[in-house]
């Protein structure tokens, strides 16, 4: 027998192996190996070396500093999801020795300038930044990027939502500090006017990408003077209107780009002349999107496909024109096609999915969602079948509701390779699934809404699938049980809502999918949510449904003796755990549950029973609530301040009359995203035939994204709640001045938000509202008789919102600032009817000294030193 010495391979060696093994599973499966990590310290030491990229959670950063020391050859890091001090973890990780080059800021407040500054002294190597969605960024922010990183190749700026500068902005000495530049995103960015993207293109040397999506300031001589600067450009992404797409000045700088392979023109107006314009250069595209395009018709996409004959990647969403014959004649052009989308084109049917495949021999990926696939049938397509197309891996047929056993039968039957499926959303299927699954090499199944597919007849193995999607089907324990048998190699298991399963179906997947990673059973309310059941299992590799270490956790909280306040938000909770807190009668003051689950009503009302102080309860998400349910619990929160229950689809208003009724202290109420207002719940009880007394103490509502609220319900709130200051009805489509008009007069509001709600105007508002301080309309119908309206009766206004009023004018404008003598803030931005004179607002802004704030409209040229007076007079412009 051979020694363990005589076995021993160096770390080299085993290195040289795992790098043909991860090649070989490839980067889709890489992440569902068993971990050989823990096989041995030597492999401990060699996988960490493969690792080259971190996403650092809240919940990573205890183990950030073994993790860094382990992984020496991380070269990107993301802390798009970190909450905490960002500061003080670049700090922290600027003290390793790492070679990072790529480093993700997105989706924050700020850019955590002082970390990064230390960050960009310690690791010089960094050449990707991306900094999108940040809530407002600073020129100083921009000056440490330029400064601190040189060799950055890939910088992303999009989508701020606010910055502290205009005119004043050097762009032109950002871009010289950065000349190895090679891709840029400012998509959303207002301060990108020409100049801006002029010195970009001809500054940066090297640069090949430009996205600069939703930059209204452009224009089409600008974007083609910027263009001409840079020639060598082999991708622009780009918004165009109307008048862009048939500039000549754009159309010969378009043409100029020699070496462009991808053009993406997004929800843009194009024209065929535009189209015809680059076929008639031979550009070798090699990707082109129009997705949600409009202007161009069949004969200027023709000319341009016809021309494209590299042309690996189309997008031709909502191209509305389209049908079987057009289509028809573009794959003969389309010889290299791997994938197309042509979702939204509802003239489409199952001929033109034939087409693509008979003549596209490279294609891989074919979407076509929300189509008419199935409305004909298949027979004749079916005669003329006799070849195989053995590259097509991706099928995405969600929302085509005509689509058919027959079809998709008949589709597998020539793609017998296919890995992706999906038909979420497809009413027709029914058993045909499963001929699917035994024809082709199903790795991603996607039946989620398909209520006639149960299953039953899989009564074979299922080697390749890893993932299946049955999410709101009529799934039972049977087609459980089908599943265990035959899918021995399922990773991960989509079972949400569906209500017939139990835990005896669930425990047997459980059992017999031995690779099983993941498992969902969200508002499945016949599974039992006893600890017994779940521990019983035999899925090691099974992410937990509950909890480890549940037991222990029951008292550990139940021993905290002074907890007043449990927040487990986003958490799966049980009902044997709220029942323990409840049996420790602690004194909890606030309890947050926010989209919690596995719990029920049993569980939540145990514990509410026997928390009588409770002052704040949040359940937002708790979709096995209704209105029965919440008047008894109300009746066991007599102390209750907060109550959030948004996005419980099944509470309508007489949830909201019983919380008012029962709840005496209460003066915050959410439920926004509910079906407040829904006839089909009414049970013949009409709260205005009942006396419900005044409740004094409510202050605040939150009835947002309810369509189906309407005035009768408004003005009865109202008439009861006397004090309400707050008020939030925006997107309350149903809506209009009649309740609206009646809840300024009967309560003392403060706050208004009525943004989105296209019936209201506010007409009728001829008394006087003192009290209204701040009162949002933006993306709604108001005209000059609604500010006028305001101005005459709110004269206590302080901050007005009129983002995307595409009636207002600027006659309208200055009759509130004139009258509302105590205004600090305006938004006017897309209020494209009003004027872009410098001088007009300026007057008007002078005219009232309280005014602080002026979100501009978009035309507004913020470059002009006109408006610099503002400034010393302490208003802030901005565009």
């Amino acid at each position: 027998m051979a020694t363990a010495q005589e076995l021993y391979l160096p770390e080299d060696c085993w290195e040289s192996i795992f790098k043909i093994f991860f090649n070989e599973c490839g980067e889709h499966n890489r992440r569902y190996l068993p971990s050989l990590s823990v096989l041995s310290k030597q492999f401990l030491s060699v996988t960490g070396r493969f690792q080259s990229s971190l996403v650092i959670f809240d919940q990573t950063l205890p183990f950030l500093p073994s993790l860094l020391q382990r992984f020496t050859n991380l070269t990107s890091l993301n802390l798009a999801h970190i909450t905490r001090d960002r500061d003080a973890l670049l700090t922290q990780i600027s003290c390793f020795t790492l070679q990072v080059k790529s480093l993700n800021l997105s989706n924050h407040a700020s850019i955590p300038a002082n970390g990064l500054q230390v960050f960009s002294q310690k690791i010089t190597t960094l050449t990707s930044l991306i900094c999108s969605n940040i809530g407002h960024i600073k020129k100083s922010d921009l000056y440490l990027i330029a400064e601190g990183f040189p060799l950055l190749e890939e910088l992303d700026l999009s989508l701020p939502k606010d910055i502290d500068f205009y005119d004043d902005f050097d762009i032109n000495a950002i871009t010289l500090a950065l000349p190895k530049l090679r891709k840029v995103n400012l998509s959303g960015n207002y301060y990108i006017n020409d100049l801006s993207i002029f010195y970009v293109c001809r500054n940066c040397e090297f640069l090949e990408e430009v996205v600069m999506f939703n930059c209204k300031n452009l224009t089409d001589i600008g974007i083609a003077s910027a263009i001409r600067e840079r020639p060598n450009l082999m991708s622009f992404s780009i918004n165009l209107s109307e008048g862009m797409s048939t500039s000549m000045e754009l159309m010969d700088s378009l043409q100029s780009l020699e070496r462009l392979s991808c053009l993406d023109l997004s929800f843009s107006y194009i024209s065929d002349q535009l189209l015809s314009s680059l076929a008639d250069k031979c550009i070798n595209l090699r990707r082109l999107v129009l997705r949600r395009c409009t202007g161009y018709s069949h004969t200027g996409i023709f000319n341009l496909l016809s021309m494209s004959c590299f042309l690996q990647h189309l997008d031709l969403q909502n191209a509305m024109f389209l049908n079987d014959y057009r289509v028809a004649v573009l794959p003969k052009f389309l010889f290299n096609l791997v994938s197309i989308n042509l979702s939204h084109c509802r003239r489409l049917t199952e001929s033109t999915l034939f087409e693509l495949v008979e003549n596209c021999p490279s294609l891989d990926e074919i979407r076509m969602e929300y189509t008419c696939i199935g409305k004909f049938g298949v027979e004749k397509l079916s005669s003329s079948t006799d070849f195989a197309h053995m590259k097509m891996k991706s099928l995405h047929l969600a929302y085509n509701p005509f689509l058919n056993d027959e079809t998709i039968k008949w589709f597998t039957s020539i793609c017998p390779n296919l890995e992706v499926l999906d038909v979420s959303n497809c009413s027709c299927i029914s058993e045909g699934i499963v001929e699917v699954l035994r024809c082709c090499k199903i790795m991603h199944l996607n039946l989620s809404s398909c209520e006639n597919v149960n299953l039953h007849a899989m009564n074979f193995q299922v080697p390749m699938l890893e993932v299946l999607n049955l999410s709101y089907t009529r799934t039972d324990d049977k087609t459980l049980d089908a599943i265990s048998k035959s899918c021995s190699g399922l990773l991960q298991l989509e079972l949400e809502r569906c209500y017939s399963i139990t835990g005896k179906g669930v425990k047997q997947v459980v059992e017999k999918c031995t690779r099983l990673k993941e498992i969902n059973l969200r508002y499945c309310c016949k599974v039992s949510v006893g600890v017994g059941l779940w521990m019983g299992m035999n899925g090691d590799g099974v992410g937990p449904v509950v909890p480890s270490g549940l037991i222990a956790l029951n008292d550990s909280l139940r021993s905290l003796k002074r907890l007043s306040c449990l927040e487990l938000s986003f958490s799966y909770i049980t009902n044997q755990l709220l029942a323990s807190l409840a049996d420790k009668a602690l004194n909890l003051r606030r309890l947050v549950l926010r989209r919690c689950t596995g719990y029920s009503y049993t569980g939540i009302l145990y514990l509410l029973s026997r928390s009588r102080f409770l002052q704040h309860l949040d359940l937002q998400n708790a979709m096995f609530l209704n209105d029965h349910r919440v008047a008894e619990l109300s009746k066991h929160l007599f102390s209750l301040a907060s109550i959030n229950l948004s996005h419980c689809r099944e509470l309508t208003e007489s949830t909201l009359f019983a919380l008012v009724e029962n709840c005496p202290f209460l003066d915050e109420i959410r439920m926004e995203d509910t079906y407040i207002g829904n006839p089909c719940f009414h049970t013949g009880c009409t709260f205005s035939s009942r006396t419900v007394s005044a409740h004094m103490e409510m202050k605040s509502l939150y009835l947002a994204n309810n369509t189906l609220l309407n005035d009768a319900i408004i003005k009865l709130f109202a008439s009861i709640c006397l004090n309400l200051q707050l008020l939030d009805v925006n997107n309350c489509s149903c809506i209009s001045d009649e309740g609206i008009v009646e809840v300024l007069r009967s309560c003392k509001i403060v706050h208004l938000n009525l943004s989105s709600c296209p019936k209201v105007n506010l007409h009728r508002l001829n008394f006087q509202v003192p009290t209204l301080e701040v009162l949002k309309l933006s993306m709604t119908r108001i005209d000059y008789r609604t500010l006028y309206a305001i101005s005459k009766s709110c004269s206590g206004l302080q901050q007005l919102n009129l983002e995307e009023c595409l009636l207002v004018t600027a006659k309208g404008v200055k009759k509130v600032i004139e009258n509302c003598t105590r205004l600090k803030e305006i938004n006017l931005r897309y209020c494209r009817n009003t004027a872009a004179d410098v001088d007009i607002w300026l007057a008007m802004a002078l005219s009232r000294p309280s005014l602080r704030k002026i979100m501009a409209p978009s035309h507004f040229c913020p470059r002009d030193t006109k408006w610099k007076p503002l400034l010393d007079h302490g208003c802030f412009l901005s565009p």
